[in-house]
This record gives structure tokens, C-alpha cells and sequence, in this order.
């Protein structure tokens, strides 16, 4: 008797049935979603086996509900078991509509599980009489991730104009995203922000004018630079040159204050009555006379 089951996607996947009175030799015992086989049974200890569900054909609705039957054959005796059996909803985690823009593809990625081939994507518009628009050229990355590319037409807001000519520049509208994978629709509220194309055209404009502006600018201030490297390594010539001849003349003043000094210490040696003494200062042949 089957008591229950694990929850499984419409990829089908690894099926666990739980319930008592399963028979040591599997082989005699037949697993089934509906049409659908589930293969490669094994006995999980005495309550429980375990198989491979095949995903299920495309066209199958799979919202409604199957019967998950487990059938012993015992002496060409069948006795089959039934239970109740839904697949396992997909969902929508988060919706990635930024830069979104009118009378263009624009690539929408949709995260979340239990995602499968042949599915649909939809746009409802719930501010604009449920206006319904299909994400087309879907790519199914993996179960739990997809891309799109979404055509939103202007005409569709053609009332709304929020430019000073009258021009539909954007929209914030509360919009109703869902997946439809086998009839099972699930529904993702988000709201999207729709620009005009020339919006982005504009934005790219004054990218690359405001990236033409900073290389203008840095070549400018790279030129500026080099002009200030120049004039001051000029100017470093120009003091090296000014520093050797100031202290070309400092040597020469030097010198001939020496030989004032001298000349005074000479003639003032015969005459001791002015100077009583001399101080030896920093330099060894410089002296200072001092009247006391």
C-alpha cells in the first residue's frame, strides 16, 4: 500500500514511494506517473523504494492531477496499488528587466526551478487593460534558469506622454510575469521601468562624449605636466647655475674679508694699545677683532 511520495519536478527525476508491503524481489514490481515509466526500482529498506521518472511526453498536462500506481505481479497475478500524484509546481525567484526599452529586443533572465523545455513566458500589463505580451526565443539554460528577449511596441502606451513635445520618454507600470510549463502557470508580480530607445541612445551619447571628454583631459593635463616638468627642470638648471655663481662670489667675499682681517691683524700687532685680544672663529684663517 502506498503511503506517500517525494515531490518532483515536470523533469521527471529520482522518485521515492513510500508505503509497507513491498516485495524483496523488485523485479516483478512496475512503477508508473500516469503513462509515464518509472525505472531502475530498488527496495530502500521495508517501507520505501526508490526509481527514475522519465519526464513526461510534451503536450501532457501536467497541473492535473495522475495516478501513481505500483504494481506486483504474483503468479501473473496483478495487484496494483494507487495514490494520488501532482508534479511539483515550477517557480519564479526573480526577474532580471533592467534596461528595458520600447520597439526593441531586450534579453530578460528569469531565475527559479522546475523550468522545462517548450514552456512559455508572459507579460501582462495590469495598469493597461491586462495588455499580454510574450517573451519569445526562449533559452533554457538549466532547470532553474532561462533567457528571453521581450519586443515592447510603443503604440501599446500611445496615450501616456510625459516629454515636453508630447513624447512617451517611460513608463512605470506594475506588470503580472508568469511561466507556463505544461499548463502549469505560476505568476511573478514585478514592476518594470520602460524607456524610450532614444533614452538610451542619448545615454550612450553622453558616455562617449564624457569619455572623450576625461582622455581630452588627461592628454591636456599629461601635456601640462610634461610643459611643467620641462619648465621646472629649466628652472632647476637655471638655480643650479644661479646656487655655482652665488657661491663662487661667496668664496671671493670670503677671501677678501680674510685679507682685511689679516691686513688689520698685521698692522695692529705693533700697536697694542687698541687691541687687546683676538677671537679664532669658525673659519681657521678668519678672525675677529674685539675692543674691550
Amino acid at each position: 500500500m502506498i503511503t506517500g511520495y517525494n515531490k518532483i519536478g515536470p523533469n521527471g527525476g529520482i522518485l521515492t514511494v513510500f508505503g509497507n508491503g513491498f516485495p524483496n524481489d523488485l523485479g516483478n514490481v512496475h512503477i508508473k506517473v500516469g503513462n509515464t515509466q518509472c525505472n531502475d526500482v530498488h527496495l530502500i529498506g521495508s517501507n520505501s523504494v526508490v526509481c527514475t521518472l522519465d519526464s513526461p511526453d510534451s503536450g501532457v498536462d501536467l497541473s492535473q492531477r495522475f495516478d501513481l500506481s505500483v504494481t506486483t505481479v504474483i503468479d501473473e497475478d496483478s495487484k496494483p496499488s494507487k495514490y494520488p500524484f501532482y508534479y511539483d509546481w515550477p517557480i519564479i525567484e526573480s526577474v532580471d528587466t533592467t534596461n528595458i526599452y520600447f520597439d526593441q529586443q531586450n534579453i530578460v533572465a528569469i531565475n527559479g526551478s522546475n523550468f522545462k523545455e517548450n514552456m512559455a513566458v508572459n507579460f501582462e500589463f495590469i495598469e493597461y487593460d491586462n495588455v499580454s505580451i510574450g517573451c519569445n526565443d526562449i533559452i533554457l539554460v538549466n532547470y532553474t534558469y532561462l533567457t528571453c528577449q521581450l519586443y515592447i511596441p510603443t503604440y501599446l502606451f500611445q496615450n501616456d506622454t510625459n516629454g515636453d513635445n508630447g513624447q512617451l520618454l517611460f513608463i512605470v507600470t506594475d506588470s503580472l510575469i508568469s511561466v507556463n510549463v505544461s499548463n502549469m502557470v505560476v505568476p511573478f508580480n514585478q514592476t518594470l521601468i520602460i524607456q524610450n530607445s532614444s533614452n538610451q541612445n542619448n545615454n550612450n551619447n553622453n558616455f562617449n562624449h564624457n569619455h572623450n571628454n576625461r582622455n581630452h583631459k588627461h592628454k591636456h593635463k599629461n601635456n601640462h605636466k610634461g610643459s611643467n616638468n620641462q619648465n621646472n627642470n629649466n628652472n632647476d638648471d637655471n638655480d643650479s647655475e644661479d646656487n655655482y655663481d652665488s657661491d663662487i662670489d661667496d668664496n671671493n667675499n670670503n677671501n677678501n674679508e680674510n685679507r682685511k682681517i689679516q691686513q688689520l691683524y698685521d698692522d695692529d700687532e705693533h700697536d697694542n694699545d687698541h687691541i687687546d685680544s683676538y677671537e679664532h672663529l669658525e673659519s681657521f684663517d678668519s678672525y675677529v677683532l674685539r675692543n674691550e
